[in-house]
């Protein structure tokens, strides 16, 4: 690719945006730490497809879309209809449900996004003990839109500048991704902590085997000072938080925990 693949107000043209043989306006925010790709170009999109196809015959099964603000959706929508992964998520790095889900609708519904606003949500009850936010109605993207929310504790930038927690906090974290909506996504760092890899294996199976998907019903019993609790499907509980707590219904039986968190099942 040459200036040609290069959208004209890119942060490198500078002055000599007339000049410089680059393509047509951005359509997304403006990127300064590398070249703007002129997504509305119709070579830089068969090179895309091109590309994706190719990592398809190597055996890649799905995309990560990284920065997607960059850009329009439909064109990730397009990539994908031409690609036709089986998974595909976006990072739309927003605090905004409907921002994050908007950006879902303009791929066509076509592809994940990470659930950032419910991340945050996550991160600020866990730490401050109050989970007045995460109730009475679940919150995030998993609120509105389960099936096309990716949720996570930290991923490689998050983990740099705002660590979810402590391995205690990271832990009640993945207690809530696993017993609730969405696709949960593991930070490889996480699985290569010792006590937190434990944790998030007998997670799994417990997920696995309650037959929870990324829709499941989801009550929220309480959401206050000091306690989170919920059921899931009728067949999962969980408890998060310093105060104590448990199923009134003694089918539930004890299946994990740990620091500030508990899950039963039936």
């Amino acid at each position: 690719m040459g200036n040609w693949a290069v959208t004209k107000d890119d942060e490198n043209c500078g002055s000599k945006a007339s000049t410089c043989g680059c393509g047509n306006y951005d359509t997304g925010d403006v990127v300064t730490y590398a070249p703007d790709l002129d997504h509305t170009n119709s070579g830089v999109q068969s090179l895309v497809k091109d590309y994706l196809n190719f990592l398809k015959g190597k055996g890649y099964t799905g995309w990560r879309f990284d920065m997607v603000k960059g850009y329009s959706a439909s064109y990730v929508g397009s990539y994908i209809s031409s690609s036709s992964p089986v998974f595909s998520v976006g990072e739309y790095w927003d605090s905004s449900v409907s921002k994050v889900t908007g950006w879902i609708q303009g791929t066509g519904s076509k592809s994940q996004a990470f659930d950032f606003p419910l991340r945050y949500t996550l991160q600020s009850a866990i730490k401050n003990n109050n989970y007045g936010s995460m109730g009475p109605y679940v919150p995030g993207v998993i609120g509105t839109d389960p099936s096309h929310a990716v949720t996570f504790i930290d991923n490689h930038d998050t983990s740099r500048d705002d660590r979810f927690g402590s391995n205690d906090q990271i832990i009640m974290g993945y207690a809530y991704l696993f017993t609730h909506s969405g696709t949960p996504c593991v930070f490889w760092n996480d699985w290569n902590t010792g006590s937190i890899q434990s944790a998030i294996k007998t997670m799994m199976t417990m997920r696995r085997t309650a037959g929870i998907t990324n829709t499941p019903s989801v009550y929220v019993e309480k959401s206050g000072s000091g306690l989170y609790a919920a059921y899931i499907n009728s067949k999962v509980a969980v408890k998060l938080g310093t105060n104590s707590w448990s199923p009134s219904d003694t089918s539930y039986k004890l299946y994990t925990s740990g620091n500030n968190y508990a899950i039963w099942m039936k």
